[in-house]
């Protein structure tokens, strides 16, 4: 179809993330097919990288966009003014506080509330939420019971790792299968948010709502307590993005904070950038520091609630399968606390996990709103295809999953051969999961285990090498007969080794070059031969 959108003029901004693969291919195709088909760009194409900063790299990429915009369009152009931000919401406050209150995207009695027990498993919670005929997705969360938490590190570890088991009933959008994924709406550390509110001067148990501003189509939330909106809400441990630092330095009334706030908001030249990425990103600052640092900025709490971004729920792989034990769903998650430099609270800490940790004496009697979301990483359609599955750490999960569901049906269907690769730091301290491994492969579920244990030689071993080790088996016996290969992990440097080692591996028992492998493995994504579940660790 050349020459379809003759007369199109046209300008890109992809959005990617480089320690993939596949670094934002979606823009680079759709910018090259544009051209092809005959429209004209009028804008170089402009690449932004999730793992630095897409704001960063948007604002630098449009600083001459509406001059070539105007001249496409045949106009004058003229240096943009400053434009007052608009306002999307508007706080209000109630004369005589509601009967029912929004708490984690539904909807408790205002006594149950305050009283702080909005996630006991009471049976007036659970009558309300669990229904047969519900749909559950991340509108209308499932409360899930707690029903089992175990450690699954070492007495000598320093580190955590937590099996958690939520309890499902009997519902449609609560089925899920090897591979997909479960979403929680957690809670921001209790101390963090006293701290937050002592700053703001804020009254935690105030009812309020934000309603739209005036020409703004936001959806209204509330009503709820401060304590819930700084609770559940606003993701104030987060890294806040400079466009935040940028429209709160109005707030500061010290002409010095004032300034440095507008410059580390600044996103258009690089030095601003590098002193916002150290401030910022290398001592680990959030907002709550950022508040901490400058005294004299004071933001009005519905500028605050509304700049904040949201706290999205967090996902985490499911490492169960219904076929072994249908009320329930696990998952497996490092619980993260590290040191930070920046404010009066100097420990990072994972807002999911630590929050799910601290309730290790609450199981049984607690609940979490979560909801199960699909995935494409699966099992193959027939059962008798070869798997390589490729999981150190907590990428075990999913493989979990699929062992429990082979084990289950091992004696009605044919399975195919399956090799897992795991790794970890220390056989004694960190190896997941260990005796249900090593009792799968004595059941005759699990061909093959091959582990890497990276701290217990004198040069750092890891599961890319294993495979380097194991290269010839596995090109003959899985990919040469058709099998399928699943990388659950780190994206940042382990799948990119082990996509690396599948090159080499392709190339060197096919005699290709590097080129044409690289084409084979594409290829094997196509077909849903080569997955990849993997996630960037900040």
């Amino acid at each position: 179809h050349e020459g379809l959108l003759e007369g199109l003029s046209f300008a890109v901004f992809g959005l990617g993330n480089s320690t993939y693969e596949l670094y934002n291919s979606q823009g680079k195709r759709t910018d090259k097919e544009l051209e092809v088909k005959g429209g004209t760009r009028m804008y170089d194409l402009g690449l932004g990288d999730d793992d630095q900063s897409l704001e960063e790299d948007f604002e630098k990429w449009k600083g001459n966009l509406w001059q070539n915009v105007c001249e496409a369009a045949g106009l004058d152009f003229s240096e943009a003014r400053e434009v007052k931000k608009q306002r999307r919401y508007v706080l209000h406050d109630y004369e005589k506080p509601p009967k029912t209150l929004t708490s984690h995207h539904f909807q408790v009695p205002a006594e149950v509330e305050q009283a702080g027990e909005h996630l006991v498993a009471s049976e007036r919670l659970i009558k309300a939420n669990h229904k047969s005929y519900k749909m559950y997705d991340s509108k209308n969360p499932f409360l899930g019971r707690i029903v089992q938490m175990r450690e699954l590190h070492g007495p000598s570890s320093d580190r955590s790792c937590l099996h958690v088991e939520l309890e499902l009933i009997k519902n449609t959008y609560l089925r899920y299968q090897p591979g997909d994924h479960v979403g929680i709406y957690a809670e921001n550390n209790r101390e963090v948010v006293e701290h937050l509110a002592r700053r703001l001067g804020v009254d935690l148990d105030r009812v309020v709502k934000l309603g739209p501003a005036e020409n703004s189509r936001a959806s209204p939330m509330g009503p709820f307590t401060v304590r819930r909106a700084l609770t559940s809400y606003a993701d104030i441990c987060a890294r806040p993005r400079q466009s935040l630092l940028k429209d709160m330095s109005q707030f500061a009334t010290d002409e010095d904070e004032r300034a440095r706030l507008a410059m580390l908001g600044d996103a258009s030249n690089d030095a601003t950038v590098a002193e916002y990425k150290k401030y910022i990103w290398e001592d680990f600052r959030n907002v709550v520091d950022v508040l901490d640092e400058f005294p004299s900025l004071q933001p009005p709490l519905d500028v605050f609630l509304e700049t904040v971004p949201r706290l999205d729920p967090r996902f985490y792989s499911i490492s169960s399968a219904m076929d072994v034990a249908s009320d329930r769903v696990s998952i497996t998650a490092v619980v993260v606390r590290v040191p930070k430099k920046g404010g009066e609270i100097k420990v990072h800490q994972g807002v999911a996990t630590t929050w799910i940790a601290d309730m290790h004496d609450r199981v049984g009697n607690v609940i979490l709103p979560c909801f199960i979301r699909k995935s494409e990483f699966k099992l193959p359609k027939d059962p008798s295809c070869p798997i390589v599955m490729i999981g150190p750490g907590t990428g075990i999960a999913p493989f979990r999953g699929f062992l429990q569901w082979r084990s289950h049906h091992m004696k009605t269907k044919d399975l195919g051969p399956a090799v897992l690769f795991f790794g970890c730091r220390r056989s004694d301290t960190d190896y997941l999961y260990k005796d249900e491994l090593e009792q799968a492969v004595q059941e005759g579920y699990l061909t093959k285990l091959i582990t890497a244990f990276s701290r217990e030689t004198e040069e750092k071993v890891y599961v890319q090498h294993r495979l380097e080790e194991h290269a010839v088996m596995i090109y003959e016996q899985y990919i040469a007969k058709g099998g399928h290969i699943y990388v659950c992990g780190d994206a940042t440097y382990m799948a990119r080794d082990v996509h690396k080692c599948v090159r080499n591996v392709i190339a060197k028992c096919e005699g290709l070059d590097e080129d044409a492998a690289e084409q084979r493995i594409q290829e094997l994504r196509k077909s849903h031969r080569y997955q990849e579940d993997i996630w960037h660790s900040s």
